[in-house]
């Protein structure tokens, strides 16, 4: 898999399907806009949403330092752009702490992956 997104180039190589085949789960950062691709080659795969409200995510990104102003904008606008819609779909609030995020996350995916 791979992806162009915010001036960047990304991929993520085929040994996850060899992972995947010894019934390892496989955690990947991808890309909302990519997510649609992905789902074709792995339909069985649970999606997680980390979403940000505007004003966390431009105080993070400020903070960071790493983008211009107008560089700024545009993540934001992008983030705003994307509709995620999948039967798999988990949503996680992003606007605590990192640790507090995290453990939603881990949450989240324990609870799918317990048997019903």
């Amino acid at each position: 898999m791979d992806w162009h997104s915010h001036g960047y180039r990304y991929g993520i190589g085929i040994e996850i399907n060899t992972w995947l085949e010894k019934g390892f789960h496989v955690v990947v950062n991808g890309s909302r806009e990519y997510l649609p691709v992905a789902s074709v080659t792995y339909p069985e795969m649970m999606v997680c949403l980390i979403h940000v409200s505007k004003e966390r995510l431009l105080k993070r990104l400020q903070e960071r330092g790493r983008e211009t102003p107008e560089e700024i904008q545009e993540r934001i606008e992008r983030a705003e752009s994307f509709q995620v819609s999948h039967p798999n779909l988990i949503s996680i609030n992003n606007n605590f702490s990192l640790e507090e995020s995290a453990d939603q996350f881990i949450k989240s995916f324990l609870k799918q992956l317990q048997p019903v």
